[in-house]
C-alpha cells in the first residue's frame, strides 16, 4: 500500500529474475497513482509467476505542484510537496521472516496439519489370554499337598501381586504325583473375592530347597495359565493349563503366581498350609518407575552432592527399551562448576558397551568400560551399581549384585555440583527406558551390601545408611516431584515429562518377603 501527501503519478519498475538462472531477467512496469487519481493511496498487485521472483523494485515519480503553480515563498511547490513524502505499508503487518516461516515446527513431522488433544492420552496394550474348556476327560491323577488348616490371600491380596511357591520332589511323590505332564491346578477357595486380572501361573524345575526374598527366580519359566479369573464362590476352583508342564519327577517344583487387578481390596482368600520352611516369597507393593523416551530428566538437588569427594556409589534398576537400545545414551551424568564431567554412565553406548566415568582433575576423567549382553540392559529389569574409591584407585561395576567389571589406578577425586538421571546434563544423549530405585552414597559399598539390599527398601539397618545422600524410590503415581527418602535430603523436581510407568504383577522384581504358607 502506498500513501502520499499529494497526488502524483507513480510507476514501479520491477526487475524479475528467473530462478535458478539469474542471467534470465526482465523488467515489468506497474502503473500506480496517476495525475487523475482521486485517491491518495491504494493497493497495487504485482504480476504473479511461481517460476520467477522480484529482485529489485524502483519507484518513479512525476510531480504536479499545487494549483499548477511554480515559484518561491508562499506560492507553488513547497518543501512538503517536492519532497514527495511516500509511505509503503505492508498490509499484512508481519515481518517477512515470520510471514514466510511456519508458526510451529514439530520434530519428525513434515505435514501441514497435526492432530493433538488437550486431554490426557492413554496407551493401551493388547494381550492374548487363553480360555481352556475340557469337553471330555478320559483319566486324571491328582495329588493334594497340605492339610488346608491355614488361610492366605492370593499372592498377597493387594491390587497387584506376585508369589513364588516351592514344592519339594519328596512332597510331590508322597502325594502321589508321578513324573510326566502336569495339566492343571486346583485350589480351595475359603472366601470369594474380586477378579484376579491377568492371572498368570508359571512353573519350573529347581534345585532350590528354600526361597530367598533377596533372590527371586527371574527367568526360565514355562507359562501354563494366563486368564483374568473370577473367584465367585467358596469351594474348589480348578485352573486348566493351556499347555502342560512336564515334571521330571526328581526336581523340586517352583510355581510363580501373579496378577494385575483393578482393585486394592476384596481379593479371594485361599486355604493354605504351613510348609515348615521358607517355601514362599511374595511381593504385593505397588511399584512405579520413571519412563524416559529421549526427553526429560531427574536433576538431583545440589545440596545432596556436596558430601561426595573421594568415594561414591550410584545404584539403580533399569529396563531399556528393546526397539531402541543399544543407542548412544546416558543414564546419568554429573558435572562440576567448570562443566567438567565428574560422574557418567552410558548404559549402554551405541556399540553395546557400558561405560563408567568418575572423577576429573580438569584434564580428563577416569573410565572403565566393558561389552554387555543385550539382556543386561534391555527388555527386563536389571540392577546396576557403580562404585569408586579414589583412595584405593578402584572403580567397579556390579550387575544384579555380582561384580561385573573393575579397574585400578583410578585416583582422581570427585567435585560434583550437578547430577541428572535420564540423560546428560545438557539434555543430549538421552536415555530410552525405565529407571527405578535411585540410590547415591558418599562411600564405596561392597558386593554383599549391594546384593543383600538391592531388592528391598533402604532403612537405618543398612550398614552404610549414614552415607546415603540421595534415595529416590520413584513410587509416586503421578506428579512432577520425586521424593528423596535419604535422611534430611531435599526432594527433586522432575524436568520435562518422563512417564510414570506401573510395574505389572508378572514383572514385580523387588520388595519380596518370605513365609511358610503355601496355597
Amino acid at each position: 500500500m502506498i500513501h502520499s501527501r499529494f497526488l502524483f503519478p507513480c510507476l514501479l519498475l520491477c526487475w524479475l529474475g528467473v530462478m535458478p538462472f539469474a542471467a534470465a531477467q526482465d523488467t515489468l512496469v506497474v502503473q500506480t497513482l496517476t495525475l487523475d487519481s482521486d485517491a491518495r493511496s491504494g493497493v497495487f498487485e504485482f504480476p504473479s509467476d511461481d517460476a520467477q521472483q522480484y529482485e529489485k523494485i524502483l519507484m518513479r515519480y512525476r510531480m504536479r505542484c499545487h494549483d499548477a503553480a511554480v515559484g518561491n515563498g508562499n506560492v507553488g511547490c513547497r518543501e512538503w510537496d517536492y519532497s514527495c513524502n511516500t509511505f509503503i505499508t505492508d498490509s499484512t503487518q508481519v515481518d517477512s521472516n515470520r510471514a514466510l516461516h511456519p508458526d510451529f515446527i514439530i520434530s519428525n513431522f513434515s505435514g501441514s496439519t497435526f492432530s493433538y488433544t488437550s486431554q490426557p492420552t492413554y496407551t493401551y496394550r493388547q494381550y492374548e489370554q487363553h480360555q481352556v474348556n475340557y469337553l471330555n476327560t478320559i483319566s486324571e491323577t491328582s495329588a493334594a499337598i497340605g492339610d488346608a488348616s491355614e488361610a492366605m490371600p492370593l499372592a498377597g491380596g493387594k491390587r497387584i501381586g506376585r508369589g513364588q511357591y516351592l514344592f519339594t520332589a519328596a512332597e510331590l511323590s508322597a502325594a502321589g504325583l508321578n513324573a510326566g505332564p502336569v495339566t492343571g491346578l486346583q485350589l480351595q477357595v475359603n472366601t470369594p473375592g474380586v477378579d484376579a486380572g491377568f492371572l498368570r501361573i508359571r512353573m519350573k524345575g529347581t534345585a532350590l530347597v528354600a526361597l530367598d526374598p533377596a533372590a527371586p527366580e527371574p527367568d526360565g519359566w514355562t507359562e501354563v495359565y494366563f486368564l483374568s479369573t473370577a473367584f465367585p464362590a467358596a469351594g474348589t476352583q480348578r485352573f486348566h493349563y493351556y499347555q502342560p508342564f512336564d515334571w521330571d519327577g526328581a526336581s523340586n517344583l517352583l510355581i510363580d503366581v501373579s496378577y494385575t487387578a483393578a482393585d486394592d481390596a476384596g481379593h479371594a482368600v485361599l486355604a493354605a498350609h504351613d510348609a515348615g520352611f521358607d517355601a514362599a516369597i511374595v511381593s504385593d507393593l505397588a511399584d512405579y518407575s520413571l519412563f524416559f523416551e529421549g526427553a526429560g530428566a531427574l536433576p538431583v538437588p545440589p545440596a545432596s552432592l556436596g558430601a561426595i569427594s573421594d568415594a561414591v556409589t550410584v545404584s539403580l534398576w533399569v529396563k531399556g527399551t528393546p526397539d531402541i537400545m543399544p543407542v548412544n545414551s546416558t543414564v546419568f551424568e554429573g558435572k562440576d562448576d567448570a562443566g567438567n564431567r565428574q560422574l557418567n554412565a552410558h548404559l549402554p553406548w551405541g556399540n553395546g558397551q557400558v561405560y563408567w566415568d568418575c572423577g576429573n582433575d580438569g584434564g580428563g576423567y577416569d573410565r572403565i568400560n566393558k561389552q554387555a549382553d543385550e539382556a543386561d540392559y534391555e527388555g527386563r529389569w536389571n540392577h546396576w551399581a557403580f562404585t569408586k574409591n579414589a583412595a584405593t584407585g578402584e572403580m567397579k561395576i556390579y550387575l544384579n549384585g555380582a561384580l561385573w567389571h573393575s579397574g585400578a589406578g583410578k585416583t582422581k577425586s570427585i567435585d560434583l555440583t550437578s547430577l541428572h538421571f535420564g540423560g546428560a546434563v545438557t539434555g543430549n544423549t538421552a536415555y530410552f527406558g525405565a529407571i527405578d530405585e535411585l540410590r547415591i552414597w558418599n562411600a564405596e559399598l561392597d558386593e554383599a551390601s549391594i546384593r543383600d539390599w538391592m531388592r528391598r527398601p533402604l532403612d537405618s539397618g543398612h550398614p552404610n545408611y549414614a552415607n546415603l545422600v540421595a534415595y529416590f524410590r520413584l513410587d509416586e503415581n503421578g506428579g512432577m516431584t520425586a521424593v528423596n527418602s535419604a535422611p534430611g535430603a531435599q526432594d527433586a523436581a522432575i524436568a520435562g515429562a518422563p512417564g510414570r510407568e506401573p510395574v505389572r504383577g508378572r514383572d514385580l522384581y523387588k520388595n519380596f518377603s518370605a513365609g511358610h504358607l503355601r496355597p
